[in-house]
Order: structure tokens, then C-alpha cells, then sequence
């Protein structure tokens, strides 16, 4: 398949895989090392994950299957607040979805993500726009 590129710069956008980083145990201490710098870069299905001061490939957390529903930006002055950081904190089959403004737990819609650049309602890091983030899909 052909690399996807950003949009006028020639810098090839690298993809994202399934499921999402297992959670960081808040009483782990860990060296700062960084083994790599995105999930293309990690063998099969491992992700590059970020544990504390440590980045390298491990195994993600699966995703519960279906899509969230897209939400349109919900244009408001106050602050977004967000009920849930990926599937694991919803119950039973609620995916973490973008809600138009924050994330919370919603119940999908049948699909299958795609495969590239994350997929609708996770949060991928632009790799076209260094340090921004974006909801996929929404």
C-alpha cells in the first residue's frame, strides 16, 4: 500500500494501530529511555507507548468493537470535561468517544475502525502539526 502524506509538506504520515496503551501504574518508577517514536516503528501489533519516563513497544489494550458515533465540535465557552480516558474506564460494551466537546462513555455504532490513523473517537497526535492533538474522526 502507498504511504499517506501530509498535506503539502512531503512528510509521510505514519499509522496508528488498534487498541490503546495499557494504563501507567502510578507508583512505577521507570528509566528514561525512549525505543520509539511511533507505532510503525514497534514489531506486529505492539503500540509505542509512553510509561512514565520510559517510551517503547508493548502490548495494547484491545479496543471493544464498533465505531463511536461522530460528533459534531459543539461551539461553547465553557471548559470541556472529559468522563473517561479510553474503553477500559466504560461499562460494558460504552466505548470513550469524543461527545462534541470532551470524552465520555457512549454506546457505538456497528463498523469496523480503520486501520489507519487511529480511529473515530480516540485521540491520535497529528503527525503533521508537531505537539497537536486531534480527535479521529470527529
Amino acid at each position: 500500500s502507498q504511504p499517506l502524506w501530509c498535506r503539502g509538506t512531503g512528510v509521510p504520515v505514519a499509522p496508528s494501530k488498534r487498541g490503546f496503551c495499557p494504563r501507567l501504574d502510578p507508583n512505577l518508577v521507570t528509566i528514561c529511555l525512549v525505543e520509539c517514536g511511533s507505532d510503525s516503528e514497534c514489531r506486529g501489533r505492539e503500540k509505542c507507548c509512553n510509561m512514565g519516563c520510559h517510551i517503547h513497544c508493548t502490548q495494547p489494550v484491545p479496543a471493544k468493537p464498533g465505531v463511536c458515533p461522530k460528533r459534531k465540535v459543539l461551539q461553547t465557552f465553557a471548559p470541556c470535561n472529559s468522563s473517561c480516558s479510553d474503553d477500559t474506564d466504560c461499562p460494558r460494551h460504552e466505548k470513550c468517544c469524543f461527545t462534541g466537546c470532551g470524552r465520555g462513555c457512549l454506546p457505538p455504532v456497528r463498523g469496523t475502525p480503520p486501520q489507519l490513523l487511529g480511529f473515530p473517537g480516540t485521540a491520535v497526535v497529528s503527525p503533521c502539526n508537531t505537539g497537536t492533538t486531534r480527535a479521529a474522526g470527529a
